[in-house]
């Protein structure tokens, strides 16, 4: 199997991810550096190797499940849902219990949010630097882009057997 210049992806340890589904395992004594995704350059460099190593292929079963899961907390602006919000969203993704991917979101609080200083006191912020981060609807789209990098919300058999585990 040769990589596809125009597909998305990622190199965790030995095993190549299309679009968060393991295609190909390097068979070889120690790891590669993990890439959340591959430039052309690295796509490149991934050809070539397994052409001059052919040997160094592994057979990866397409029908194979992967466990995905996705760990977040969040920060707010007090307790209640109805009249505080979300001003910071981290976290990390995993995939078969490697870490490919660790997120940490700041975000502007809604116009409409009551913000209690005691729950800026538990994050170490301040009004001043909260009312300074991204829109959520800026961060909403960032956040949609980097779970499409790990399941195809689209693709029904993806988001049931390929997607993810919200613990």
């Amino acid at each position: 199997m040769r990589l596809d210049p125009n597909k998305n992806y990622a190199r965790i340890n030995n095993i190549i991810y299309e679009d968060g589904i393991p295609v190909i395992e390097i068979l070889r004594e120690g790891n590669f550096i993990n890439f959340d995704k591959l430039s052309q350059g690295g796509i490149k460099y991934m050809n070539n190797y397994l052409n001059m190593f052919p040997n160094r292929e592994g057979k990866i079963e397409p029908t194979m499940s992967k466990i995905k899961k996705i760990f977040y907390d969040c920060e707010t602006t007090g307790l209640d849902p109805k009249l505080h919000s979300i001003h910071q969203l981290s976290g990390r993704i995993e995939i078969d219990g490697v870490i490919v991917h660790h997120f940490d979101f700041f975000i502007r609080p809604h116009e409409k949010a009551l913000i209690e200083q005691a729950a800026l006191d538990v994050s170490g912020v301040t009004v001043d630097e909260i009312m300074e981060y991204p829109d959520m609807k800026v961060v909403y789209k960032k956040l949609i882009v980097l779970l499409g990098t790990y399941c195809d919300r689209y693709n029904r058999a993806s988001s049931q057997a390929l997607g993810f585990l919200i613990l």
